[in-house]
């Protein structure tokens, strides 16, 4: 996934998607952020016509190439006359004679409103009997980029998160409508249970070292409370100017990234505008501006990530049948050994049968990095070392750059596709192909499911 809050224009998104292809850099899903609508407001619910002057054809052009699409809203504006469907609005939710309307989250009447005149006039709909403003392309997903308090227009009812309200009206509208496609939102958090609705959005993050070690830590713990599909921003940028160039950094986040629950690069705002003015000037945002060795090992990572996906897709669907998340502390399957509970903060169960550290440390003036890892009870892959372990046992590695700890369980059997490099874009939204599987021997049984 990419996101980045910046001026693009029909032409910048497809240069942007073309370079992701030339490269064979894998692609699923483009999101617009809030410069996407009309500039000035951070809300809004209209296409900025000059920058897209065919919206359905930028759409169509973009689908053809297996992409999903999404954009960034802020409702805390409410719904402006100006907007291109105020006419329906007015319709659904009574006159209003022509005036802008706050934003009311307590008014089911008006979420219902937003979100069948409003949204879906932009939402993707391919089935005539359904779509009501005909068969069209549009975007996947919502961005609900909420954070103007959570007490904003909400005073009548005590500690209702307008957040939580906005998830779950997105979250159910396209089946209350009697659409087929599912409803996908991104969000910032609203709460506990808030993992009914939302792919988690951590909000914009400082990009520093001590960011990078708290991750890991993070998005496994979170599964303590259900919440297993965090996105985080991932290599974002910095405008503090030692952190500027230190393309280590950059590397171990997309390589921790890779290894998360939603891989989403995304831009802050720290590649153009006021940075100029910042000592240091802007960071290097675009995938492609890494030097050489650190863009390999960095496209290695997403590819490693996009043969993962049968993996991955069959992990989360289990989610959603168990409330195993697809990561998780290591003491939720070694609850009686104290070095789970430790080790936790930097190793985490990537599915059933994986175990992932990303390396968040700096290097040493050698080049690398003295990294701890645990090693739990029973028999273990070192994908690294190509050896065969068993647990429990503690190891300190030295790992260059290019290495990141990875274990498998000893009898699994873990499905995998081939990266096709001829078609880098939309492989998510494909049906497998080719099925590959890594069979881990060392036990006299094991077991693989897709």
């Amino acid at each position: 996934m990419f996101t980045r809050w910046y001026d693009f224009d029909d032409a910048l998104v497809r240069s942007t998607v073309n370079e992701f292809e030339t490269r064979s850099y894998p692609l699923d899903v483009f999101v617009f952020d809030m410069n996407w609508h009309f500039h000035g407001p951070w809300g809004g619910y209209s296409w900025t016509k000059p920058e897209f002057p065919s919206v359905q054809g930028l759409m169509g052009w973009m689908r053809e190439r297996g992409l999903r699409m999404g954009a960034n809203i802020h409702d805390a504006d409410g719904v402006r006359a100006s907007e291109d469907h105020y006419k329906d609005f007015e319709a659904a939710f009574g006159d209003q004679s022509g005036k802008d309307v706050p934003f009311q989250p307590v008014n089911a009447s008006y979420v219902k409103a937003v979100d069948d005149t409003m949204l879906a006039p932009l939402e993707r709909c391919d089935e005539e009997d359904v779509c009501k403003y005909g068969k069209q392309d549009g975007f996947n997903l919502w961005w609900i980029d909420y954070q103007q308090g959570e007490e904003n227009a909400v005073t009548s009812i005590p500690k209702l998160n307008p957040t939580a309200v906005l998830n779950k009206a997105r979250s159910e509208a396209r089946a209350r409508r009697g659409e087929k496609e599912r409803g996908l939102i991104l969000s910032r958090w609203p709460g506990l249970g808030g993992h009914r609705y939302a792919v988690g959005f951590t909000g914009d993050q400082k990009h520093s070292w001590k960011g990078l070690a708290y991750l890991p830590y993070f998005t496994a713990t979170a599964a303590n409370v259900g919440f297993g599909f965090w996105s985080h921003d991932i290599y974002g940028g910095t405008t503090d100017g030692s952190l500027q160039n230190d393309w280590e950094l950059r590397t171990r986040w997309i390589q921790f990234g890779a290894y998360s629950p939603v891989m989403r690069f995304h831009d802050k705002g720290e590649g153009t505008g006021r940075c100029f003015d910042q000592p240091g000037g802007c960071s290097k945002i675009w995938p492609w501006d890494s030097p050489a060795k650190n863009y390999a090992l960095e496209r290695r990572a997403l590819i490693e990530r996009t043969e993962l996906l049968p993996y991955i897709y069959t992990m989360a669907w289990k989610a959603t049948e168990t409330g195993s998340t697809l990561v998780r502390p290591m003491y939720h399957d070694f609850a009686d050994d104290e070095s789970a509970y430790i080790q936790s903060r930097r190793q985490y169960f990537f599915g059933d049968d994986m175990i992932v550290s990303p390396v968040t440390a700096k290097a040493d003036n050698n080049s690398l990095t003295a990294w701890d890892f645990w090693v739990p009870p029973g028999k273990w892959w070192d994908l690294l070392e190509g050896r065969l372990l068993e647990g429990p046992q503690a190891l300190t590695m030295q790992l260059d750059i290019s290495e990141v700890p990875v274990l498998v369980r000893a009898g699994a059997a873990v499905p995998r596709q081939p990266f096709d490099y001829k078609q880098p874009l939309g492989t998510a939204s494909r049906a497998y192909g080719n099925l590959r599987w890594d069979v881990s021997w060392g036990t006299s049984a094991g077991s693989g499911q897709v």
